[in-house]
């Protein structure tokens, strides 16, 4: 009984309310989290706590505590989770989760995921939001193995290289401002190292552009290269579709 009455009260949710209330239980998670056992070195309060996992979730990059001295390798890994849900986007994964929540899609909910995508077809809608994650971790992924490789004579060992990286480049795409050295990129194992700087500006400008430029630009790119492909090496002759850049994108850019 008080399973029905709890779907039923989500049933009653609006996009809005659901969208609200995500922000909220994101951040009050992520901050007990932070005060769990081996992740912070000497244990902070529930106040810096909660204001570091609504920053992280938020994507604001400010900070209260020092995040390399102030919590251990678990508490960062933590931190950089928040930060690729908030940059993900909370919209996407609450989109999701009522998709399959409700056992299927809407009228309703498809239309709000319109708008997150500027997907005009309707049909399109989910395929863009799966498009979405796969740019991200994509891009992401690129970011990583580029600062990874810019690292080798930062004097960091192995382990410290991958986590940098990882942290670098997610932090950098989503645009958190967080970084996991106390001087953050003005720190002295990189403060020179311009490669790493340039690369992690590169990955805030393509999260600054947001998701929906990206992806109507990736589209953009893989439908003309596919029909290049297909008229040089199939000889195919007749009109293809031509996708458009949406007046958004010409804007942002």
């Amino acid at each position: 009984l008080k399973i029905m009455i709890i779907r039923k009260n989500f049933l009653q949710f609006g996009p809005a309310q659901l969208f609200v209330s995500s922000f909220l239980i994101f951040s009050i998670l992520g901050s007990l989290l932070l005060l769990l056992p081996g992740v912070t070195t000497d244990g902070i309060s529930y106040v810096d706590a909660l204001f570091t996992a609504t920053s992280a979730v938020c994507v604001t990059g400010l900070n209260v505590v020092d995040t390399e001295f102030n919590f251990t390798l678990f508490g960062q890994i933590i931190i950089l989770s928040l930060i690729q849900i908030g940059g993900l986007g909370i919209m996407t994964f609450t989109t999701f989760f009522s998709y399959f929540f409700k056992g299927g899609s809407s009228y309703k909910n498809q239309m709000l995921v319109k708008d997150i995508t500027n997907e005009e077809n309707l049909d399109n809608v989910f395929s863009a939001l799966k498009s979405i994650i796969i740019i991200t971790f994509l891009i992401e992924g690129v970011g990583f193995l580029l600062i990874f490789v810019s690292l080798s004579e930062a004097g960091l060992h192995i382990g410290e290289r991958i986590f940098f990286s990882i942290f670098h480049s997610v932090s950098g795409f989503c645009n958190a401002g967080f970084s996991s050295l106390s001087g953050s990129l003005y720190d002295l194992r990189i403060r020179f190292n311009f490669p790493v700087h340039i690369i992690i500006s590169f990955l805030i400008i393509l999260g600054g552009l947001g998701f929906p430029i990206i992806y109507n630009i990736w589209r953009y790119i893989l439908t003309n290269t596919s029909n290049l492909y297909k008229r040089v090496f199939r000889n195919e002759r007749y009109a293809f579709k031509k996708p458009d850049i949406s007046i958004n994108t010409h804007l942002v850019i």
